[in-house]
Parts: structure tokens; C-alpha cells; sequence
């Protein structure tokens, strides 16, 4: 019996021809490849390289404020008039708050810890730093009790820090009142007309106090 192979060569070369074409193919695709991850490289290095590298720069530092204590006021005979006494504060930092759908439970605790600050008010110092993205102050010389209140509550309060502080006591009262005058928070006109000051500064309202 007689076999025509030119039958069989055809029909193997029928079959091995798209996979002949595939593995052609195969080096184009891997050039197309790798030149688009080099692309893709060389535009987030070079392009994008200063915008990542401040975006790094700004996680990797941290603004702290650390306010000078106040000066101390002394008479003509040099007997001291006023003190600084330590303090807690406590401020809020919004770079450490959760997502807004969970601070509800936040002020709801912190109203629980603070009876004496509205919820409302609470909310708004919220709202305020979320929006100068800067620490806040909350509540300003808070006593012991509530200092270990919130301590123990510390997991149950991100971005719910306590602050040391000093705070100006005046042992002659209200003798020399008219004369020392006295300090208070830092208020919103204050802070407009000062861009040095921060919202957790302390300034003399009357008196000797305001003028230094």
C-alpha cells in the first residue's frame, strides 16, 4: 500500500502553525511588557518623585507645640506676684481621630467624662479641628478625677490626648487684680490678628499681663 507523506507533512504543518505563531508573538508581548512597567516607573519617579517624596517628608515628621511657660511678675522690692502652676489640658488631634462615622460614640463617652461641657460644644471643638487640622483645645485644667477618668478610658478615646500645662495663680487676689490684670485662653479675634499664636495658647486679657 502506498502512502502519500505529502498529505501527513501538510497536515502536521496545518497543526503546528498557530502554535508556531503564538510562541512568535510571545517576545513581542514581553517587550510590550516590560516597557510599560519601565514607563510606568520612570513616570512616578521622575513626574510624581516630588510629590511622594513631601507626601514622606510629612509622615515621617511631627509638629509638636511646646508652649514657653509665662513670665513671672515681680514688685519694685522683688517679692513675686504670680505663679505658674502645672495643669493637664485636653486637646484634641485630629490626625489621630477615626473616621467621622465613629466619633459619635467619641463625644457621647467624653460628655459621659466631662458633665460640664455641653455635647454640643464638644461637637464643635470636634468640627474645629477637623477643619484648621490642628490640635485643640477641649477642656483646660481639668482636676484629678477627671484626669484618671480618662486615662482609664484612654482605648475608648483616639485622637483624646491630655496636654501638661501651666496655669497663672495670682497668691494676692484681687489686691493687686487691677494692677496684674489675668490670662484666659487664646480667642478667635486674638488669632487673627497674631498668626505666632496656636489655640492652645494662653493670653493676658488686662494689666501687666496683657501687656508682656
Amino acid at each position: 500500500m502506498n502512502i502519500d507523506t505529502s498529505d501527513i507533512i501538510e497536515e502536521q504543518a496545518a497543526h503546528s502553525s498557530p502554535g508556531k505563531r503564538r510562541f512568535s508573538l510571545l517576545p513581542s508581548f514581553l517587550v510590550i511588557a516590560i516597557a510599560l512597567v519601565m514607563g510606568r516607573g520612570a513616570y512616578l519617579q521622575i513626574f510624581q518623585g516630588g510629590s511622594f517624596k513631601d507626601k514622606a517628608e510629612h509622615n515621617r515628621l511631627e509638629h509638636i507645640l511646646i508652649p514657653a511657660p509665662r513670665g513671672i511678675v515681680y514688685d519694685v522690692k522683688g517679692k513675686q506676684l504670680v505663679e505658674n502652676i502645672s495643669s493637664t489640658d485636653l486637646v484634641i488631634n485630629p490626625a489621630e481621630l477615626p473616621p467621622l462615622d465613629s466619633e459619635s460614640a467619641i463625644i457621647d463617652l467624653l460628655t459621659q467624662l466631662l458633665p460640664n461641657i455641653p455635647p454640643e460644644e464638644i461637637q464643635a471643638v470636634f468640627t474645629k479641628a477637623h477643619t484648621s487640622q490642628q490640635t485643640t483645645l477641649l477642656s483646660k485644667a481639668i482636676d484629678h478625677d477627671t484626669v484618671l477618668r480618662i486615662e482609664e478610658s484612654e482605648r475608648d478615646l483616639p485622637g483624646v490626648l491630655l496636654a501638661s500645662s501651666l496655669v497663672r495663680k495670682y497668691p494676692y487676689g484681687e489686691s493687686v487684680a487691677h494692677i496684674l490684670g489675668y490670662t484666659s485662653p487664646v480667642t478667635s479675634e486674638e488669632l487673627l490678628q497674631d498668626s505666632t499664636l496656636a489655640v492652645t495658647d494662653t493670653t493676658g486679657k488686662q494689666g501687666i499681663e496683657k501687656t508682656y
